[in-house]
């Protein structure tokens, strides 16, 4: 950005996150959070640099979906979605009823920002799984365990996906996450969640489809498009 000072740059993601903060239209606010978080990650900012000291005060531990019966791959998704938007997800247990719902720990932006993506996945992961099971001939007894093989091929390439961007951009250092976040995260005391038993098919032509998806997955569409829950 030629001709541009670092102090213009700042007020303008200083306007671009006033516009995605206080925003009627939903797309509207996605496109400028993406966009105000783009501006920082490829000139090397982060939101302390842009709002200032205060910004410390502003890290927000927050349920990102409600509280419900999640499929495992949602727990796995929201840590690919974090970890790519400077936050920590865990998972929130409601006592005695068995449902829980998805978390978020990071700067409020950040946090924002993956819910909207997260959300976005999710739809994109549901649909794109449901149309090929609807092209494949596949006995009734195997359909989840091949609806699993495809989202654990999925949740891959979507992992490759952000690493991709993350290397080509030069993006490690800037999205690492800041001390107040990991401090945040620490002072919880998380313990680790034991790994759900998933059952698959042994398909791997189904795990290639859903890495191929997982691989072609663009978060910029979130503010351009919502696709309908599954």
């Amino acid at each position: 950005m030629a001709g541009v000072t670092d102090a213009d740059l700042i007020r303008r993601i200083r306007k671009l996150l006033a516009k995605g903060s206080n925003n009627p239209s939903a797309e509207e606010a996605q496109c400028c959070m993406l966009k105000a978080q783009e501006l920082m990650i490829r000139h090397g900012l982060t939101i302390v640099d842009v709002e200032g000291d205060t910004a410390k005060k502003n890290v927000l531990d927050t349920e990102i979906t409600g509280f419900r019966r999640h499929p495992w791959w949602h727990k796995s998704l929201s840590a690919v979605v974090a970890d790519n938007f400077r936050c920590c997800s865990y998972i929130r247990r409601e006592k005695g009823t068995g449902r829980t719902c998805i978390c978020f720990i990071g700067f409020a932006e950040d946090v924002e920002l993956g819910r909207e993506i997260f959300s976005y996945a999710v739809n994109v992961i549901t649909r794109c799984m449901k149309e090929y099971i609807a092209r494949q001939r596949i006995p009734a007894r195997n359909i989840r365990a091949v609806q699993n093989e495809y989202i654990l091929g999925f949740l891959s390439g979507l992992k490759d996906r952000f690493a991709e961007q993350v290397h080509k951009n030069e993006w490690g250092l800037v999205l690492v996450k800041d001390a107040a976040v990991l401090e945040a995260v620490e002072r919880k005391n998380l313990k680790n969640s034991r790994r759900p038993h998933i059952t698959v098919a042994g398909d791997e032509s189904a795990r290639d489809a859903g890495y191929r998806e997982g691989r072609r997955f663009d978060a910029s569409r979130a503010q351009q498009k919502r696709l309908p829950a599954g």
